[in-house]
């Protein structure tokens, strides 16, 4: 019998990169401005993909910079995003735009999208509690 060894199927598993394009999803509120927010991070791995937007949690940052009725604007618009991603459509309109970056290769695409999400969508980042000194 051929079966091979359990160190031999671990470098097989270990050795299937995934390859794709990825693209930073872009929100342009004002097009007369055309100031940009990156939403989210997505990538296309020949048919797989994979896609990380911003949370409910990070939302509230929007709210600073343009109020509150805008929340629920940015959760739509989110949804609106991925929805097109998941179907291909990467053209939808003027304000929500797919910047492609090219090609990038990893181990493994939920944590390849978590990595370039940290990189790209810096109103994603994790709150961090500033220490108030008294």
């Amino acid at each position: 019998m051929n079966n091979p060894n359990l160190n031999q199927l671990i470098k097989n598993v270990s050795n299937q990169n995934i390859q794709g394009d990825w693209m930073v999803i872009q929100w342009i509120p004002d097009i007369s401005t055309r100031e940009c927010f990156n939403l989210g991070v997505a990538i296309d791995a020949n048919g797989s993909k994979f896609i990380k937007t911003i949370d409910q949690d990070n939302l509230s940052r929007f709210a600073c910079m343009f109020g509150e009725e805008i929340l629920d604007h940015v959760k739509k618009i989110t949804k609106i995003a991925e929805l097109a991603f998941t179907n291909n459509i990467y053209e939808i309109s003027d304000q929500i735009h797919f910047d492609k970056r090219g090609p990038v290769r990893g181990l493994n695409g939920t944590s390849l999208v978590e990595h370039l999400f940290e990189l790209t969508v810096p109103l994603g980042r994790p709150k961090i509690p500033s220490k108030r000194i008294n």
